[in-house]
């Protein structure tokens, strides 16, 4: 008498998009005659669900549950990864704002002391900050007398260094503290034409 026995051999899972979307199962088909065996192969995969072979017949609750809390730690690090990659950039935008406010800060440091005090300022800056506190007239007397090289330099500087001894010998000469000397140069630095 012929007997055919089928044996689950594989098990297949397939995943897309990272859910569960279907199975396979392969047997092993061995043909009897008796105890003598005639055959023994290998199936090709078959469809495991409504119309195939009952998963419930190949796993036992245990394995259904790891597969079902597989499918839910699949979707949950794909929430992940796309919450991830919203914060990474995030990130990047908040670095380059950073890089950004960076410079600024770099460049308005570069051209001020350390408590926001102008480095320098235009020749026309600080003749019209002069001209404001009214003591424009009074420098460009002591100017006219003094030595050439004084002279050269008031006439020619394009621009005026805070701590140039030309600004700070007028300074002195005039009995301006260095805060308001600090302030000129804040003033100065305000003049736009």
């Amino acid at each position: 008498m012929l007997t055919r026995i089928r044996q689950p051999y594989e098990f297949l899972a397939r995943w897309v998009d990272g859910k569960f979307a279907g199975a396979s199962v392969c047997f092993i088909e061995t043909i009897k005659d008796g105890d003598q065996v005639l055959k023994v192969s290998e199936t090709q995969p078959e469809p495991v669900g409504d119309d195939g072979f009952p998963l419930a017949d190949l796993l036992d609750q245990t394995a259904l549950s790891a597969i079902e809390a597989a499918n839910a730690a699949i979707a949950e690090a794909s929430q992940l990864r796309s919450e991830n990659e919203s914060l990474a950039e995030s990130l990047v935008a908040q670095t380059s704002e950073i890089n950004s406010l960076k410079q600024q800060l770099a460049q308005y440091q570069a051209t001020t002391d350390e408590n926001g005090v102008p480095l320098s300022v235009t020749r026309l800056q600080a003749k019209a900050a002069l001209l404001g506190a009214g003591l424009l007239a009074q420098i460009e007397a002591f100017v006219a007398s003094a030595d050439d090289m004084t002279q050269l330099a008031w006439r020619e500087a394009s621009t005026f260094d805070r701590r140039s001894l030309l600004v700070i010998g007028l300074a002195n000469e005039f009995g301006l503290s260095d805060e308001q000397l600090d302030a000129l140069f804040i003033a100065a630095s305000q003049v736009r034409v």
